[in-house]
């Protein structure tokens, strides 16, 4: 009895192994891994530009309107004048 399960188990089991050893999939062509390569990286460049036009949107809005150069230089040359009693 013993003998027959373990031949039926073994009968059974061929059809799974043979199905695990199927063969492995088609290689895709060099050319079309290279679109898909140039795809993916034109999707990179699109992002990375977005990203840094994002960063610089918020680093222009982070600047303060009175610390410019014109309103600086307008402190510094009242300062020289009250300081040479002009």
């Amino acid at each position: 009895m013993r003998v027959l399960a373990g031949a039926l188990v073994a009968l059974l089991s061929l059809p799974l192994a043979a199905r695990a050893q199927a063969p492995a999939p088609r290689v895709p062509k060099s050319e079309a891994i290279v679109r898909e390569a140039e795809r993916d990286a034109a999707e990179f460049e699109q992002w990375a530009r977005a990203e840094w036009l994002l960063r610089e949107e918020a680093r222009r809005a982070v600047e303060r309107p009175d610390l410019s150069y014109d309103v600086r230089s307008g402190i510094q040359q009242r300062n020289l004048q009250r300081a040479l009693g002009r």
